[in-house]
């Protein structure tokens, strides 16, 4: 008798388990099917100014379509470095106004960031850091309205993998 109540407790606790973690994976279902990549492309030197050029590329795995927010001009806002060593260069506007972007099913998103560093190409060597996407989704204008201030909370933020430099 005590081994049937126990087997039975046992079936609940775990089905309870199951239940949970099926919940959690569903509500995580649209950041579970996205990826964040990003590559060391090359140094670029404008002006005498070095930038180190990271392609980075936002997939949509999943079956539907993914939509963000995002500016129109200053769209590097968006991302950010784990390391004050290099920060991301972001456009300066007159006209800067939110909008969505679309990664329709199975597709992917590639943009070219540049960064900028105080210290020299050589003091540099073998830096290892993180690139980050604040991926904000929004399925229309009118919630794009009311979570637009998410852009600069960065709370939401998507990690590359380790890159570092040679």
């Amino acid at each position: 008798m005590l081994f049937k109540k126990t087997l039975i407790r046992l079936f609940f606790i775990g089905s309870s388990i199951f239940v949970f973690c099926s919940f959690q994976t569903n509500y995580n279902d649209k950041t579970e099917q996205l990826t964040f990549i990003a590559i060391v492309d090359r140094w670029e030197t404008i002006a005498d100014v070095n930038y180190l050029l990271i392609k980075t590329t936002l997939t949509n795995f999943s079956s539907d379509t993914v939509t963000y927010i995002t500016m129109s001009c200053s769209w590097q806002e968006a991302y950010a470095t784990d390391t004050k060593d290099l920060v991301v260069v972001i456009n300066e506007c007159v006209k800067n106004v939110h909008e969505l972007v679309k990664i329709p099913p199975k597709s992917r998103r590639d943009t070219v960031l540049k960064l900028i560093s105080q210290k020299s190409v050589g003091e540099l060597k073998g830096l290892q850091f993180r690139v980050g996407f604040n991926f904000v989704s929004a399925k229309n204008y009118d919630e794009m309205l009311s979570k637009a201030s998410q852009l600069t909370e960065m709370k939401n933020v998507i990690w590359s993998d380790t890159l570092k430099l040679n």
